[in-house]
């Protein structure tokens, strides 16, 4: 490994918690290897040199379409080009190029959903919220799937300050961010009738597709350093 220059400026790693906990993402990251597996195998017949997806290419995988189930070809595309965007990506933080590099962040979470398939209807709306925000260069899901958390790049200025909004409904969590942010990391608790209360100001007042209510923003500021989340990715 090597290490990379992060200089974010006037930008903040913003975490958001969905709500949803990770019920499917056990047997689905076993489902989605063993995808892999089949994928593997077969190209180890076409060229006995590759030893990974990381060996193969995006030309000799699409030669190969035809020859995979439609599962497979779609968990490969995804490892295939998430792993050039990852070599896209250092060049962006090496360059400084935030945008570029937001662009790539957001890339990843559309193969995540569409070719990985491990995101959930709340992650999806929480990004697609956020990059419709102004001030995010760009957002995915982070972890293992199938619920957890949301990670922005989002600008902001020096004395950070996140309002709060309150989620009628299945609710999501509480979004922190960090580094920068001073005071004792508050917590909101789950109301009694199951909705909950969130927080960053990238929202707004926008819908979610499960929800009957609509947001209606609580007043305050928000305090404290979020911490990304520790579960390993998908491979």
């Amino acid at each position: 490994y090597r290490h990379v220059p992060l200089e974010l400026g006037n930008y903040r790693v913003v975490i958001v918690a969905s709500g949803v906990s990770r019920a499917l993402a056990a047997s689905g990251y076993n489902d989605r290897r063993a995808d892999c597996r089949r994928a593997l195998d077969h190209f180890k017949t076409v060229d006995p040199g590759i030893d990974a997806l990381r060996d193969v290419t995006p030309v000799l995988l699409e030669g190969q379409k035809r020859s995979l189930d439609e599962a497979s070809y779609r968990r490969c595309r995804h490892v295939i080009n998430e792993n050039r965007r990852v070599q896209q990506a250092i060049e962006c933080l090496e360059d400084g190029d935030l945008p570029a590099f937001g662009k790539l962040v957001s890339a990843s979470h559309q193969s995540l959903r569409d070719d990985y398939e491990v995101s959930c209807p709340e992650l999806d709306w929480l990004v697609d919220t956020a990059n419709a925000s102004d001030g995010v260069l760009g957002s995915r899901m982070t972890g293992a799937g199938f619920g957890g958390c949301m990670v922005s790049l989002v600008h902001e200025p020096a004395n950070l300050a996140l309002g709060r909004v309150h989620v009628e409904g299945r609710g999501v969590g509480q979004a922190a961010a960090g580094p920068g942010e001073r005071g004792g990391g508050e917590q909101e608790r789950r109301r009694e009738d199951g909705s909950a209360r969130g927080h960053a100001s990238i929202f707004g007042r926008r819908r979610a597709p499960w929800q009957g209510g609509t947001r209606q923003p609580v007043t305050g500021p928000v305090t404290g350093v979020g911490e990304a989340s520790r579960d390993r990715p998908a491979p």
